[in-house]
Formats: C-alpha cells, structure tokens, sequence
C-alpha cells in the first residue's frame, strides 16, 4: 500500500507508506519457496520484495502502467478535467488519451514476461504493481 493506492491516485511512483511497510514482512513466512523470484523495478514492488525477504530479478516488463500526464492525479481530479478521455479510458482497453501507454499494451508487455517464465523449473514468485485505479486491471 501506498499513498497512490490509498487515496486512488494513478501512480507517482512513489515508496510504501507506513501500513505498506508494516504488512509485508507479517507475510514473508506464508509464502511457499520459490525457484525465482522477478520483481517489477517499481520502488514499492523493489521495497515489498525486501519486506517480503526476497531477493529476485528485476523485470522492466512487469513495470506498472505508464500512466503519462495522469501520475499522481486522482481519478476524480481526472474525471473533471478530461470527462471524455477518462470515459474512452475507463471503456476501450486500446486507448492510451493520457500520453503513456494503453491497457491492452501494459497486458500484452506483462503477458510476454509471464510467458516466459513458463520455461522456469518449480513455482516463480513475482511483486508486481496493481496501479491501475478504478479500472479492476491490475498487474
């Protein structure tokens, strides 16, 4: 958890707040062994991935989704200024209207990465992001 995700904000990049902080290390010892372990280059997934005693792989593709002029904006600081483009955003998966990248292109990048790892020996742990606020997609 972090302030993005809190207060439904498209992502800043910013560090887990205190909550974030205290929560995953309680799960380190819930988690079955893994053979690898690939971490999303984001600060609160790199910051988790310590919490959590991992040491993996960073992985550009698993970055969460660039949300270009949107970071950290809220959804209803969004809705008002550009009623139309977050309506096409909220609604047609293809569409990128904030200057990053589409849904469907964020899906397609993380896809490739968990394809890949189908040639890993035993079970794979991955600390993505989830940033996609109000949209239910999250990676």
């Amino acid at each position: 958890m972090n302030r993005s995700l809190r207060q439904a904000r498209f992502d800043d990049g910013g560090a887990l707040d205190e909550a974030g902080r205290d929560r995953a290390p309680a799960a380190a010892g819930s988690l079955p062994p893994a053979a690898r372990v690939v971490v999303s280059p984001g600060v609160r997934c790199r910051e988790t991935a310590g919490a959590l005693g991992l040491q993996g792989a960073e992985a550009a593709e698993l970055a969460g989704l660039d949300v270009g002029r949107r970071g950290g904006r809220t959804l209803d600081e969004v809705a008002v200024a550009e009623p139309e483009a977050m309506g096409r955003w909220l609604t047609d998966p293809s569409c990128a209207p904030h200057g990053g990248e589409s849904v469907r292109d964020a899906c397609v990048r993380v896809g490739r990465r968990l394809d890949a790892l189908r040639e890993t020996d035993g079970r794979a742990r991955l600390v993505p992001p989830m940033d996609a606020p109000g949209t239910g997609v999250g990676f």
